[in-house]
C-alpha cells in the first residue's frame, strides 16, 4: 500500500519510482490521512516517518473521522473529511476498529460507501528466495472482491430474543461494477491470463444468478 502511494505521487510529478534521501522533490503532493483508532495513530505516525526518511514528496492533511448517526438510521463521516478526499483525490487510512453493538455501521464500511470503494484489490505474488507450499508453481494473481455488499451490507435485526437475522444484499449494479473493474484492471496491467469468477455458494441460487447475470 505504502509503495503504491509513493509511486502514484512520484508519477504525478514526473519523477521516477525510486527515491532516496538525497532526492529533492519539485513540489509536495497533498494526501489526506485518516490516522484511525486503536493502533491506527501509532502506525500512521510510523508511516509518516518512513515517507519522510525516503523523502517522498507528500504533505499530509490529517482528518479525524467518527460516526455521525442520523435519524433515518444512516451513518456518515464528518464533511471536512469528505471534502479533503474530494480535493486531494488520494488518501491513506490507518486501522479502524469495527464497533460491535454500538448502533452504527462500521467506519470501514461507511468509508467504502461514502467514496464508492467497492473493489478490494489484493495482489498475491511469490517472492524469490521465500519458500512456501506453492514455491514449485509460483503464485502471481490479483484478487478483486466486491467490498460493499453481501455480508458487508450490514443489514440485520432481531427476529425474537435469541434469534438474529442478517441479510446478504446483492444488486446487479454492484456485481457489474466490480466485474468491469476486474476486467479493466487486467487490461490496464497487461494481465491476459484467464480471469476466474468465484460466485456465492449454490444454495443461495437467486443471489448467484444475479451476480452472474
Amino acid at each position: 500500500m505504502f509503495r503504491t502511494l509513493a509511486r502514484r505521487v512520484l508519477t504525478k510529478q514526473g519523477g521516477c519510482c525510486h527515491v532516496s534521501p538525497c532526492h529533492t522533490p519539485r513540489f509536495n503532493h497533498t494526501v489526506t490521512l485518516f490516522p484511525g483508532d486503536g493502533i491506527g495513530p501509532q502506525i500512521s505516525t510510523s508511516v509518516k516517518e518512513i515517507f519522510a526518511a525516503a523523502n517522498v514528496p507528500i504533505e499530509w492533511e490529517e482528518r479525524d473521522i467518527y460516526p455521525i448517526l442520523h435519524p433515518d438510521g444512516k451513518t456518515t463521516i464528518p464533511e471536512d473529511a469528505v471534502k479533503s478526499i474530494e480535493k486531494n483525490k488520494i488518501g491513506l487510512k490507518g486501522p479502524m476498529r469495527t464497533a460491535i453493538g454500538k448502533g452504527h455501521v462500521s467506519m470501514n464500511l461507511t468509508i467504502r460507501r461514502t467514496f464508492g470503494l467497492y473493489a478490494n484489490v489484493r495482489p498475491a505474488k511469490s517472492v524469490s528466495g521465500v519458500t512456501t507450499p506453492y514455491s514449485d508453481v509460483g503464485v502471481n494473481c490479483v484478487i478483486v472482491r466486491e467490498n460493499t455488499e453481501g455480508e458487508y451490507s450490514g443489514i440485520e435485526h432481531t427476529v425474537v430474543p435469541g434469534v438474529v437475522q442478517s441479510v446478504k444484499l446483492i444488486t446487479k449494479e454492484a456485481s457489474q461494477n466490480v466485474a468491469e473493474y476486474a476486467f479493466k484492471y487486467a487490461v490496464d496491467n497487461n494481465r491476459y491470463a484467464p480471469i476466474s469468477l468465484f460466485p456465492f455458494p449454490s444454495f443461495v441460487s437467486l443471489s448467484l444468478s444475479l451476480s452472474l447475470s
